[in-house]
């Protein structure tokens, strides 16, 4: 992809003409690389490209609220336990933060001198430090003990409050995330923003302690209230603006990131204004990111606007009730970007409605791009439907890129967990071994085991599946032992045994003993105690044989 050659470029300079100097600072390489493909996406594609990868990662990064160890950390038992998101997400948005607060211009020259100095050297985070307080005259110890060698990140619970008679906004920002002897309260400087009809207010202050109030004289009440408007932070922000407010961030184009948090704040609701807001960010909003949280939330909704909404959305029409509450909001013509369309065919995927199978079966057969086909077809397998079987049936021989519409009928079939379907499955997987991808094949044996489990007769099942245990594919060799257990056939247990005298750190090992805890559990209980009885009873057969064996015996001694 262009943002994976964006990086490998940049790693030609952070990475080989400058080097970390021990895998401790490797955030030095990867960071750097990362940033840099983002910075390139800002470039090629507009800045809310870059904003929106901040935007993602920091999501991501924040997501580990139990980090235990800063980025630059020596105590690596292996060198891959370094190349984590501290590395990469989280060593970028560092330097994010450093070229925010040093200005874009000396952030170059800090850069530019700090390859120029060190070139084809090898580097600790200490010197980039060092030339960036030179270069700036400023000290950023503390910059870079809390945000590289610190661990975490602040997590910022705020509320806001408007005096009307003191023409006062009144901000309270507090760090509540965990204090600890390695994890302390952050310093660091906030831009609070205000919109309203008159214009725009930036107010920046030092956040310094766990709880403090910041207050900003404004004209009139602000329409809509911003925290770090410009993305400058790594930070959890939990801030709840009223509805009104929310509603006016979402309309508000100009500011794609405050567009995606009020979304991220409406998240949940279905009531009929909300869905409406919804419709027309779906449909007529200019970035794409917009437009795809837009139709996830619809989805979340699961009301009936909410999938007319959808549905509308695509151009499509039904003549159910449903479709006339498609009148909410505004009428959109078809989505013209394929992300977009793709997340509102995942969306309608959410519902189990007649016109979201109508939607659904229409996008399938008039949509050109495979992709999308394929999570229509995925989304079909709930409709137990004879044109819905016809249709898995068909596309699961169907050509594409890499395979994907074999793959969502494979997904359908299992969804539907109809033996029928074993047949035709069996059938494709074994014509068409040699050129399926490894991940494709592997979820016919998924799908096939599924299938086949509750099947009186599964002996060639078993055999085609205990053929494939000894694949050169690793892939290919877990998802054969994995289907074993799931077809539930106690007749594999011996094949499945031969894996665990494997080393300990084995793959194989450990999916078979898991593939026999399955077997083992699966058995009826039934089935054991007829086993048990059968037992008995030939146990007490040969009692009987015995006695009459030693009354005999007893009879002829007697007898001399």
């Amino acid at each position: 992809s262009d943002s994976l050659v964006a990086h490998e470029l940049a790693l030609q300079w952070f990475g080989y003409l400058v080097t970390c100097k021990v895998w401790s600072h490797i955030w030095l390489n990867e960071g750097f690389a990362t940033y840099y493909d983002w910075l390139w996406q800002g470039d090629f594609g507009g800045t809310n490209e870059t904003l929106y990868a901040l935007h993602s990662a920091a999501k991501g990064i924040l997501a580990n609220q139990n980090e235990t160890r800063g980025m630059v950390w020596r105590k690596f038992g292996e060198p891959d336990e370094m190349f984590n998101y501290l590395a990469y997400p989280k060593g970028a948005w560092v330097l994010h933060m450093l070229r925010c607060q040093l200005g874009a211009d000396l952030y170059r020259r800090c850069v530019r001198t700090y390859l120029d100095r060190h070139a084809y050297g090898s580097v600790e985070t200490a010197d980039l430090r060092k030339i960036i307080e030179e270069l700036s005259g400023r000290s950023f110890d503390r910059f870079f003990e809390q945000w590289v060698h610190g661990i975490g990140a602040p997590t910022l619970d705020v509320t806001y409050a408007w005096d009307e008679k003191a023409k006062l906004a009144r901000v309270s920002v507090k760090q509540s995330q965990k204090i600890s002897d390695e994890a302390h309260l952050f310093q660091f400087p906030l831009t609070l923003r205000f919109k309203s009809k008159s214009g725009t207010t930036d107010h920046t202050v030092q956040v310094r302690d766990r709880e403090e109030d910041f207050y900003v004289p404004l004209k009139a009440a602000p329409d809509v209230v911003r925290l770090d408007p410009g993305l400058t932070l790594l930070a959890r922000i939990n801030f709840k603006p009223a509805t009104p407010m929310l509603f006016a961030q979402l309309a508000d184009k100009s500011d794609l990131i405050g567009q995606l948090l009020a979304l991220d704040n409406l998240a949940g609701r279905s009531d009929g204004e909300t869905i409406a807001k919804l419709k027309a960010a779906l449909n007529s909003d200019s970035h794409y990111s917009v437009r795809t949280r837009a139709a996830d939330l619809l989805k979340q909704a699961r009301t009936d606007d909410s999938l007319a909404a959808l549905v509308a959305s695509l151009g499509a029409r039904t003549p159910t009730s449903v479709s006339r509450a498609a009148d909410v909001g505004v009428r959109a013509p078809a989505a013209s970007d394929a992300r977009v369309r793709n997340a509102i065919v995942s969306a309608l995927g959410g519902f189990y409605h007649n016109d979201a199978f109508a939607a659904l079966k229409q996008t399938l057969a008039t949509e050109k791009n495979p992709g999308i086909q394929a999570v229509a077809l995925r989304a079909l397998g709930p409709y137990a439907k004879p044109e819905v079987r016809d249709l898995l049936v068909k596309y699961l021989n169907t050509s594409s890129y890499r395979d994907r519409l074999t793959e969502a009928a494979i997904s359908g079939m299992k969804a539907q967990d109809d033996p029928a379907f074993v047949a035709p499955l069996l059938a494709t997987l074994s014509a068409r071994e040699a050129t399926l991808p490894s991940t494709v094949f592997s979820a016919g044996l998924d799908a096939l085991a599924s299938l086949s489990r509750n099947e009186p007769k599964k002996d060639s099942i078993r055999d085609f599946l205990t053929s494939r245990v000894n694949s050169p594919k690793e892939r290919v060799r877990l998802s054969a032992i994995n289907a074993l257990g799931t077809l539930e056939d106690p007749r594999a247990i011996a094949a499945l045994e031969t894996f665990t005298s494997l080393a300990a750190d084995r793959p194989e090992k450990a999916a078979a003993e898991k593939a026999l805890v399955q077997l083992r559990t699966a058995r009826k209980p039934g089935e054991d105690l007829k086993g048990l009885r059968t037992e008995v009873l030939d146990l007490q057969k040969s009692n009987r044989e015995l006695k009459k064996d030693l009354e005999t015996l007893k009879k002829k001694l007697e007898a001399k």
